[in-house]
This record gives structure tokens, C-alpha cells and sequence, in this order.
């Protein structure tokens, strides 16, 4: 497919969603036909409706921690964030995370939270495992 297509579907993209994964656009140089049907699909679930996009946004987190899916957790938190989505509602929704999608699930989500939010820096990079004897030493 020609470069001018899959810059124009770029374009699109990014100002229906604000991110656009390199895969999308892979698809869009390989089958534009397939890509224009993604679009629609997703452009119909970002349409105006009852419930607000920044819920929206964190239903799709919600499943992407479910699934473990790194970038796509990173990339819709952000957006959530980005339409007003407060850390403690990504919290709250990681606590949700860790009952129905478990313990890694639930971990992922928070140390991405705590990567988006700074927290992460004020964190040591790994846990501290102290016994009885070597906290009286």
C-alpha cells in the first residue's frame, strides 16, 4: 500500500484515539482493507454514548491487565489519565483488577500506575526480605 495511505490513516488514527500501536499501522501498509474495518470498530466504541471515555478507558485497561498485556496497559492508563482519571480511581481499579484477573494481573497494573505517577521513584527496585536475626543485627 502506498506511504501516503498509512500517513493519512496515521493521521486518523491518532486524532480519533490520541496513540496509535506500530501494529496498527503495519496492518495499514499490509491490509488497508482490514485496517479501514479496525477504524470503524473503534471509532464506534470512542462515539459519544452513556457511558463517559474515560470509563471507557478503563474498562479496556481492565481487560488489558487481564490479559498481561504490558503495552497495551501503559497505553490506556495514560489516555485514562489524560481524561481526567485520578490515581486513586487506578488504584481502585487495579484493587478490582486483582480480583478478577489475579495476583499478576494486579501487580503488573500497579507498578505501571506507579511508573506513571513517579511513585516508582521513590521505591527501592526490589523487595527487601529481612529475617529477625538480621534486623537485630
Amino acid at each position: 500500500m502506498s506511504s501516503e495511505y498509512v500517513e493519512e490513516y496515521r493521521q486518523r488514527y491518532m486524532a480519533m484515539a490520541g496513540y496509535m500501536y506500530p501494529q496498527f499501522e503495519y496492518i495499514a501498509e499490509r491490509d488497508p482493507e482490514f485496517a479501514e474495518a479496525w477504524y470503524t470498530m473503534m471509532k464506534a466504541w470512542r462515539r459519544e454514548g452513556p457511558i463517559p471515555p474515560k470509563y471507557k478507558e478503563m474498562m479496556i485497561l481492565l481487560g488489558s491487565c487481564m490479559k498481561h498485556q504490558d503495552m497495551a496497559i501503559r497505553t490506556h492508563m495514560k489516555k485514562a489519565m489524560q481524561l481526567g482519571a485520578t490515581e486513586d480511581e487506578l488504584l481502585n481499579l487495579m484493587e478490582i483488577v486483582l480480583l478478577s484477573g489475579g495476583g499478576v494481573a494486579f501487580v503488573k497494573g500497579v507498578g505501571i500506575l506507579m511508573e506513571l505517577t513517579g511513585a516508582a521513584s521513590r521505591m527501592p527496585d526490589s523487595p527487601s526480605w529481612r529475617t529477625q536475626e538480621t534486623a537485630a543485627e
